[in-house]
């Protein structure tokens, strides 16, 4: 990283001479030409522009560029500080970190903190793996930070279901939450799949369906099971009927909170009917029991069970 400090030096060229001492303004027009040529990059976007303007004195600098770019340097006894802006917007801390500048003349018009050549390239890489305010993944990333935790918690283990989420099922955004979307947008990509990510809606049908389709490809939790999953069992009835209603309303109650068609009734080996509430991994499972447990979705005393419990005619063709 380099500073151009033309400016600055013009200015503390005036400390000498007291308060009322003034550097001077310079001005493209009154000078009748364009002024310093620069490029200037901001969250990716390059563009080329001109410095216009600049004027210093005691208290500071003033810098402007054609393209809306401004500067102003505020010196103190104790610290020299820049507010940057763009069509009067000042920019942030986190903004600036986005923002660099480039001479294409020899004439030094970056004003500020600016990436040289030889380090543009790897600056532009580490820019690149910012999610900009627009892109797919600040919006996912708002909607997940947004969520109510029980929905949070319940995203992340959709996330595990579909065998793209590896890290603990906390309810909090990181970044194997932040990868496991990521990949799960390269799979929709892949097959020409969009969703609306700029509505609640397109967000949670993105989520379901992507839990949904990779469910038995990548996370080895099997429509019919091979003895490892676990199912997480909501209540036992003798009465195939009173489990049937059961389960008719645990499926209306998970439906409207975005988990529809989980419920099931199985036959247990042992000849009674198990409220299923969706197959998981062992660790997916008590995941999802304390998530519905919290919510008030499943009865307090509802656990996760091997399938080995179970008749193999549930899952006959």
């Amino acid at each position: 990283m380099k500073f151009f400090t033309i400016a600055l030096m013009a200015v503390s060229g005036t400390l000498a001479m007291g308060n009322n001492a003034w550097a001077g303004c310079w001005s493209a027009n009154d000078a009748g030409d364009n002024g310093a040529k620069v490029e200037i990059c901001f969250k990716g976007t390059c563009e080329q522009t001109y410095l216009t303007s600049e004027c210093a004195d005691i208290s500071g600098a003033t810098i402007s560029y054609k393209s809306g770019w401004y500067i102003e340097t505020q010196i103190t006894e104790n610290s020299v500080t820049d507010v940057i802006s763009l069509n009067g917007v000042i920019l942030s801390q986190a903004e600036l970190a986005h923002l660099s500048c480039k001479d294409l003349d020899d004439e030094q018009g970056c004003r500020f903190a600016a990436v040289s050549t030889e380090d543009q390239e790897l600056t532009d890489a580490l820019l690149s793996e910012v999610p900009t305010p627009n892109s797919d993944m600040a919006k996912i990333e708002g909607y997940f930070t947004s969520a109510l935790e029980v929905d949070a918690l319940g995203l992340q283990i959709s996330l595990l279901e579909a065998g793209l989420y590896t890290g603990k099922v906390t309810g909090e955004w990181g970044e194997p939450t932040q990868t496991a979307f990521e990949d799960g947008l390269d799979w929709a990509n892949s097959r020409g799949l969009s969703y609306d990510l700029n509505s609640d809606q397109g967000f949670y049908s993105f989520v379901w369906d992507l839990r949904t389709a990779l469910f038995d490809e990548d996370s080895g939790l099997k429509q019919r099971p091979d003895g490892n999953e676990f199912l997480l069992i909501a209540a036992s009835k003798r009465s195939d009927k009173k489990a049937s209603n059961m389960a008719q309303q645990l499926d209306n109650d998970l439906s409207q909170r975005g988990f529809p068609n989980l419920t099931k009734v199985l036959l247990t080996k042992k000849g009674g009917y198990a409220v299923v509430v969706g197959m998981y991994s062992k660790n997916g499972c008590e995941a999802r029991l304390q998530q519905f447990v919290e919510a008030g979705l499943v009865p307090i005393d509802s656990r996760c069970a091997n399938v080995g419990r179970f008749d193999p005619m549930n899952w006959a063709d």
